[in-house]
């Protein structure tokens, strides 16, 4: 006996993949921003990316769900497509923003009907500077007062030396 069989393949089935910050992100996995402020909002960028052969639909309200915020608000301001072609990225962008200096944290959980990991998650977790300190430290560690004040004590101390040697020739 021969058997023929014929037919069109499906293609490979989807693969989800999460892009933070243009780096990829696995799976209960966490991602660290730098550079935040405390009070001052940052754009974190991402992405769905389907490393599939045939198209993701995305399945959660909202597509991209935040939680779990600890020490920040959170809002997502652009939502990836609800279907993401095969080997494709669709973007999404979340507004950050620090409530304190310090640990800050949230969640991130996009759902799918990826066979392999229906709901993707990653921790977001980062440190917030206070305003004005680009190392956490003390109010004034931000501070300076330029070289031209320094120039200025200089010269006021000099004509302070000369002024007793000028009346001693007069």
């Amino acid at each position: 006996y021969v058997i023929h069989f014929s037919g069109t393949t499906a293609g490979a089935p989807q693969n989800l993949n999460l892009l933070l910050g243009g780096a990829s992100v696995a799976h209960n996995g966490t991602h660290a921003p730098t550079g935040a402020v405390k009070g001052t909002a940052f754009n974190l960028q991402g992405g769905v990316q389907n490393l599939g052969g045939s198209t993701l639909t995305l399945s959660g309200t909202p597509l991209v769900a935040i939680s779990a915020q600890s020490n920040c608000t959170v809002t997502v301001l652009v939502d990836p497509l609800a279907s993401v072609p095969a080997a494709q990225t669709s973007t999404f962008t979340v507004q950050v923003t620090p409530t304190n200096s310090g640990t800050f944290s949230f969640t991130i959980t996009v759902a799918s009907d990826d066979p392999d990991t229906p709901s993707y998650v990653v921790t977001v977790q980062g440190s917030a500077s206070k305003p004005g300190s680009g190392d956490g430290g003390g109010d004034d560690s931000g501070c300076s007062t330029g070289s031209s004040g320094s120039g200025l004590l200089a010269l006021l101390a000099l004509l302070g030396l000369a002024t007793p040697l000028l009346r001693r020739r007069a």
